[in-house]
């Protein structure tokens, strides 16, 4: 959007139907994280305790988020569900047995080659790209690098949904089973049910924070909600930032959550801290 190469709607729109199809279409060919989520953690065969179990991890990964998300502090929502399931299992169990180190160990290794991979290759692309269009006429590139900005937009908002909307179907199905008292098997089947609510679900939370600042940069008043979970969902900073920039944002019930009222009008600009 900044470099003019979409308009804020069609990016609004983008991402979340790439956040949608990343969620359905991945896991359709395969299931691999969220069967990971499944297996990294044994609450025991005590339906009530590994509810209770689990429900605490939930309240514990919600509220770090939430305080992190208030205080600006960049985190890994994954990493954060990870470590609240096992914290809840290690608790349970009274040991690290309650934690399968052989699925925990693929966590360290993703975040060892992400991270280097990540700085490796965006330094080596950085070069590449610099090296190969260096005499190149610059406003003929343009519509080349325009089409590639989408198209590298279009691909992470994919991979995201790819990656983190199976990490929740995991913890959907360790709830369903565990309550039934049933131990999850071996091979497990994501219902095409649970894939169409956790790619809903990844397309609306993508949207709201969008659509929060194209409103109000857009004329006309608006009113933004969602589901009665997309409301508790915390909004302060961005609504605080897009404020500093002379937006026209009130909340409609709870300060500091959805529902909103947007006066859209030319914001006047400035810094944000």
């Amino acid at each position: 959007v900044v470099t003019r190469c979409m308009s804020a709607r069609a990016a609004i729109i983008m991402a979340a139907i790439f956040n949608f199809l990343g969620v359905y279409i991945m896991t359709m060919l395969s299931p691999k994280v969220a069967q990971t989520i499944t297996k990294m953690v044994d609450f025991g065969n005590d339906p009530r305790m590994a509810i209770i179990a689990l429900s605490a991890a939930m309240f514990a990964i919600v509220t770090w988020a939430t305080a992190a998300f208030v205080f600006g502090i960049p985190t890994s929502e994954s990493h954060a569900l990870i470590a609240g399931l096992s914290g809840s299992a290690i608790a349970l169990n009274g040991s690290f047995a309650g934690v399968n180190g052989g699925e925990w160990v693929k966590v360290l290794y993703g975040i060892l080659i992400s991270v280097t991979l990540g700085f490796g290759l965006g330094w080596l692309v950085c070069k590449l790209v610099t090296a190969l269009f260096r005499k190149a006429n610059r406003p003929k590139t343009e519509p080349f690098f325009r089409g590639a900005q989408i198209v590298g937009a279009a691909s992470m908002a994919f991979m995201h949904g790819a990656q983190d909307g199976q990490k929740f179907m995991g913890v959907v199905l360790l709830c369903v089973y565990m309550s039934q008292g049933q131990s999850l098997p071996s091979d497990i089947h994501i219902p095409i049910w649970l894939m169409i609510v956790c790619s809903v679900v990844m397309a609306a939370g993508t949207a709201m924070r969008f659509l929060t600042a194209y409103f109000s940069a857009t004329e006309g008043e608006h009113i933004l909600t969602g589901t009665a979970r997309m409301r508790q969902r915390p909004i302060r900073v961005l609504v605080d930032a897009l404020r500093t920039l002379g937006a026209d944002i009130a909340y409609t019930e709870h300060e500091g959550f959805p529902p909103l009222r947007i006066k859209g009008k030319s914001l006047e600009g400035g810094a944000l801290s």
